[in-house]
């Protein structure tokens, strides 16, 4: 029998507690466990684990797995990661997992002890929506009066564009014409193209000229004019909004599976396009399901596949589009792992992809955008990221250079999400490393000001600033608190700009987070104050060591209080001590 090899098996728990078995979690066996404390339920066990059979084949070994990095990581990123790891003294490496019966999901399974590092595998680790409730609950210290999960600042509008009822037209030359087409055309590219850099300008001209010239035009490509034209209405500062929504209509409808073109590049651009403007102003479920949508495009057109020419599924493609379809593959993926992340839900993996990373082009930074997606697919739950890797990750993208206001509101985006889950893990983070947390919020909230200033509704616009008070309320510092006012100024002047029901909500959530972070803290110094009053005639007078009455200078230079103002917010703003006269 071989002894060593069994050793190598993970222990298992015997039981979980109730809220974990209800919800299918990876359980720690704590009192409470890590899931509870980091959720806020109610962590209880049953009296006694139930009595379950002894399953076949249960002595024989199981494979163990180890996740390598993602393919999709630039060269030069794991050496910097593993540097980082020792600088900050954190251990590396990702959590091992092992292969299990699809049955096994229906059962309650027993759990796997958690390692020092506390990985954190829940779905909903990742939602800025989820950690913005569970903030609700923290503050409110119950979770009876929190209404259902909400997508507070998601976007500017959450569908409120959509509900005026669009005029439907059978082709694009009956909604505008060519004029005004080429007008709208100049507008994507200056506005919207720099960002989202995955359109020909050549290819675009020659669609536009195709559909007006009578020369006939593929479905595919009127719907990618649809979706240019509905955008470039979206960011116009004239904007027709019974065009726009016709436009959208038109472009749905095109794009339907039942009548549409054999699946091709223009195709899941046209998909693409639809997936940017509904996560600009849809809901977060029908811009979600769009981005699964483009992505399945694009792998049943094989854009991206990586697979011999002789195989009986390669699909011939123009070497000459293959910088289009890499930046198509790129943001597709972007937006689809990070709506995913917000829903908590599972991305869309394309199998065999060619990962190869898209080169920069003159006038646009989305390669800065796209150059970040490694770091936000690493974030994937079940990559069992370890905490030493985390911190690693999260210094890299505070060090990375962006330029524009929507790139650097996505760095901060996947900033705040993994301090969302090193927070969840109780780490602390190093206060350099958390100043130039605080440096990128408030480079963000600039950011926020110049878009709405110019008249640019990215979706981050809403978001950032609302997550933004969210992360200051639980980093509770001074210099966090010092940002508070400047972030929430931000949320009403988006608000002021937009005047939604979104804006609004957001805007309403944010003052009553404070309102709540108010109260506790009200609370809490009620309780100071009525500990010190049972002892009111208490003296205890400070002495050195030769006894005599201890000065406000002798204090000072004392190691406990040395020590204590160091590890204190004390620190920033300690004056001299009183003198005894």
């Amino acid at each position: 029998m071989n002894v060593e090899g069994r050793q190598t098996h993970r222990q298992r728990l015997r039981i979980a507690c109730d809220p974990c078995r209800e919800r299918k979690r990876k359980c720690d066996g704590g009192r409470p466990c890590n899931i509870c404390l980091g959720y806020g339920y109610d962590c209880s066990y049953r009296s006694t684990p139930r009595n379950r059979q002894p399953q076949r084949g249960a002595g024989r070994s199981q494979t163990v797995i180890t996740r390598e990095a993602s393919p999709s990581v630039p060269a030069g990123i794991l050496p910097q990661r593993l540097e980082r790891q020792q600088q900050y003294n954190l251990p590396s490496g990702r959590c091992q997992r092992q292969h299990q019966h699809p049955q096994q999901g229906q059962e309650q399974q027993a759990q796997e002890h958690q390692d020092p590092d506390g990985y954190l595998r829940s779905a909903e680790s990742n939602s800025g929506a989820a950690f913005a409730r569970l903030l609700t609950i923290t503050l409110e210290s119950s979770d009876r009066s929190v209404s259902p999960m909400r997508m507070l600042a998601w976007n500017l509008f959450l569908g409120e564009r959509q509900t005026a009822g669009p005029v439907h037209q059978e082709t694009l030359p009956a909604v505008l014409s060519e004029l005004e087409m080429r007008h709208l055309a100049t507008v994507y590219f200056e506005k919207v193209h720099p960002c989202y850099g995955f359109i020909g300008k050549d290819m675009l001209l020659r669609s536009i000229s195709s559909t007006w010239d009578g020369q006939g035009s593929s479905s595919a490509e009127d719907a990618l004019l649809c979706g240019v034209v509905a955008l470039a209405c979206l960011f116009s500062s004239t904007q027709d909004l019974a065009a726009e929504l016709s436009l959208v209509a038109l472009a749905k409808r095109l794009l339907d599976p039942s009548t549409a073109d054999p699946p091709s590049l223009h195709s899941a651009t046209a998909w693409l396009l639809r997936t940017v403007y509904l996560r600009l102003t849809a809901k977060p479920e029908e811009a979600w399901l769009a981005s699964c949508t483009t992505l399945h495009i694009i792998d049943a057109a094989g854009l991206m596949s990586r697979a011999d020419h002789g195989s009986a599924f390669s699909l011939p493609q123009d070497p000459r589009d293959v910088h289009l379809r890499r930046r198509v593959f790129g943001v597709a993926q972007h937006l689809n792992t990070w709506m995913s992340y917000d829903l908590g839900r599972n991305r869309v993996l394309v199998p065999n992809a060619d990962t190869v990373p898209p080169s920069a082009q003159p006038g646009e930074y989305t390669t800065e955008l796209l150059d970040l997606l490694p770091y936000s697919q690493d974030l994937d739950p079940a990559n069992g990221l370890s905490m030493g890797s985390l911190v690693a990750a999260l210094v890299e993208v505070l060090d990375r250079t962006h330029t524009e206001p929507p790139s650097v509101l996505a760095q901060c985006n996947l900033m705040l999400c993994i301090h969302r889950r090193l927070h969840s893990s109780k780490l602390e983070v190093p206060d350099d490393v958390m100043n130039k947390v605080l440096g990128l919020i408030k480079n963000s909230i600039q950011a926020v000001r110049s878009s709405v200033a110019a008249g640019l509704p990215w979706h981050h616009v809403a978001n950032i600033p609302f997550q933004a008070i969210c992360t200051l309320l639980v980093i509770d510092t001074v210099q966090s608190f010092a940002l508070l006012n400047e972030s929430l100024a931000c949320v009403i002047a988006v608000n002021d700009a937009y005047q939604t029901e979104a804006t609004r909500e957001a805007a309403t959530a944010a003052c009553t987070l404070l309102q709540l972070h108010q109260k506790r803290r009200e609370a809490d110094i009620k309780k100071h104050s009525d500990m010190l009053s049972m002892y009111p005639s208490v003296d205890f007078p400070l002495r050195d060591s030769h006894g005599g009455p201890l000065n406000g200078y002798d204090l000072q230079n004392s190691w406990w209080f040395s020590e204590f103002v160091a590890h204190s917010d004390l620190a920033l703003g300690v004056t001299p001590l009183m003198q005894t006269p």
